[in-house]
């Protein structure tokens, strides 16, 4: 794989030199990589994105199951990002599969 960004490349640089990965990992990427084109750091993506990549991924009916309770759970209160999620999940069931829009906090 090629990195994504020159400080990307220092930092598997310095963690092979630490021994954290495997040797040759870092010049097995260097190989792929076209340095000259490389940027100095990634632009973080926009908070939008994110939150739509999140949501796609909480809130989507077929790739997300309804929690599973066991019996020793029964008892317990739960958090409340657990019980927001289970009312959202609820929402997008009563919607026929389609995807809830994700509300305004």
């Amino acid at each position: 794989m090629p990195f994504k960004s020159k400080a990307q490349a220092r930092m598997f640089y310095a963690k092979e030199a630490n021994g954290e990965i495997p040797k040759g990992t870092s010049k097995e990427w260097s190989e792929d990589t076209n340095f000259k084109a490389l940027p100095e750091h990634v632009k973080k993506a926009s908070l939008n994105t994110a939150f739509y990549k999140v949501a796609e991924e909480l809130f989507n009916p077929k790739a997300a199951a309804p929690p599973q309770l066991d019996q020793s759970s029964q008892g317990q209160q739960k958090s409340p990002s657990e019980h927001r999620r289970d009312l959202t999940l609820q929402k997008v069931e009563g919607r026929k599969g389609r995807p809830a829009r994700p509300s305004r906090y």
